[in-house]
């Protein structure tokens, strides 16, 4: 935000161009990585018992526990009236296999220039042809909830996010809850909030 009001506001819309053009970013519940995965990092990775957030590179698929990704934010830099103050959005998971949940993985995908095919994605485990592209230098960011909930196939993990970009510093806001397969009507649990900075997904 603060450089669209620096730079591109200067100039029309004719003569300017950010690069890049539009970012978006996705949200999927998740486990924490099994012992395989802690296994084959390079280097020992030692977690601070109060994390609230870990950068983890080749995250991997098999600790999503839903098949979906939700869009958490959108940003159009170029957009004529400046970037959304505030995004609030509500999401619904449908958990895919019993496990543990633990928190929320975040993917990342951005167009370079207008009209163009998301050059830039951290995630590229669900194309094929791309795997190998996953051994790079795109990290995920994890968002750690203080407790682990048991979830079984067929559960639901309502997640309500709120970005609020009008600081220098924006803030992410993630208050999940779940309902159970078969549960009585209108019965949720609570799953925690976490309110957070993130200076970037890469």
């Amino acid at each position: 935000r603060d450089a669209q009001r620096r730079h591109l506001k200067l100039f029309p819309s004719a003569a300017r161009t950010s690069i890049p053009y539009s970012a978006m970013s996705f949200v999927c519940p998740c486990e924490m990585p099994d012992s395989d995965y802690w296994q084959e990092q390079e280097f020992p990775v030692i977690l601070p018992h109060d994390a609230t957030t870990l950068k983890l590179w080749r995250f991997p698929q098999r600790s999503l526990l839903s098949d979906q990704w939700e869009e958490m934010e959108r940003l159009d830099f170029e957009q004529q009236d400046g970037l959304p103050l505030v995004q609030q959005r509500n999401s619904v998971f449908q958990v895919s296999r019993k496990g543990t949940f633990q928190g929320f993985v975040i993917k990342m995908q951005a167009s370079l220039l207008d009209g163009s095919s998301d050059e830039i994605q951290t995630w590229c485990w669900d194309d094929s042809t791309r795997k190998e592209e996953c051994k790079g230098h795109w990290a995920q960011q994890v968002v750690l909830f203080s407790e682990a909930r048991d979830v079984d196939e067929g559960d639901e993990i309502m997640l309500l996010t709120t970005v609020n970009t009008s600081l220098v510093q924006p803030t992410y806001r993630f208050v999940a809850r779940l309902k159970k397969k078969g549960g009585e009507d209108g019965l949720v649990e609570e799953l925690g909030e976490r309110m957070i900075d993130l200076p970037n997904f890469g």
